[in-house]
């Protein structure tokens, strides 16, 4: 396992993808959140940051997602994954990160297990059982990311739990002395834990395309929506088809 990762829970990889590279996934990106804007006007003006699911067939046609797969299933994403899941990764999801609407939208420290565990036991117990991972990819240039370095192998300390809960005077976006900003240039890639305590960095008009995986774990199943997997016969067009197999077998036996 790569030691960056273990020690600090996130590595930047620059220059991951060449521009002649991002240039027909940013074509589908950017039609997808075109008929995703249409669909969510609402949400979009009011709160929205990312959007998910754009492997799914809602508004994509095969041609689209397939690029989609190649992209996710490429030999660069298996060399930077299998860095740090050496015994193998399944697929969970892909969305993708924009600039709020809503000017007066502030960032916000998290953990993504507290969108799934409701008790501070269940969050505590998937920080030591559970490993999530999120594969960023720039499009433009953008401030990127706030990372908490080592809180993918520890719990919060009592400030940053007050600052990530927004208790106690705190709020969810004050900043926390550890943190560390890591910023992105196109085609540059962050692979980062789920699990760490991390906010995104608003501006500049970014649009990221965030691939998520974990260690082989059933616990995920139940996040994936069938969909957004690819048939048995795309699969075979994959470099990389294992994290999608992987994925399809756990829910098949579910």
């Amino acid at each position: 396992m790569s030691t960056v990762y273990e020690q600090h829970g996130y590595r930047l990889h620059k220059a991951l993808f060449a521009p002649s590279e991002l240039a027909p996934v940013h074509a589908v990106l950017t039609r997808f959140h075109a008929a995703w804007l249409e669909d969510n006007a609402d949400f979009y003006a009011s709160r929205a940051i990312n959007s998910a699911n754009l492997t799914a067939t809602r508004y994509l046609d095969d041609e689209a997602r397939m690029t989609l797969f190649r992209f996710v299933g490429s030999q660069a994403v298996r060399d930077v994954v299998l860095d740090v899941l050496p015994q193998g990764a399944m697929f969970i999801n892909t969305q993708l990160f924009f600039d709020p609407a809503n000017a007066s939208l502030d960032n916000y420290w998290h953990r993504d297990s507290q969108y799934n565990e409701t008790s501070i036991d269940a969050q505590k117990r998937a920080l030591k059982e559970h490993d999530p991972l999120h594969l960023r990819i720039a499009f433009k240039p953008e401030r990127g990311i706030s990372l908490v370095p080592g809180t993918h192998r520890r719990w919060d300390t009592d400030h940053e739990f007050d600052v990530r809960m927004g208790r106690n005077g705190c709020a969810v976006h004050d900043d926390l002395d550890d943190a560390v900003d890591v910023a992105l240039e196109p085609g540059d890639g962050l692979l980062f834990s789920a699990a760490m305590i991390h906010r995104g960095l608003y501006g500049g008009d970014r649009l990221a395309f965030d691939l998520l995986f974990s260690n082989i774990d059933p616990t995920f199943a139940s996040f994936v929506d069938p969909d957004c997997l690819p048939s048995a016969a795309q699969l075979v067009d994959l470099d990389w088809p294992a994290p999608f197999a992987a994925t399809r077998d756990l829910i098949e036996g579910c």
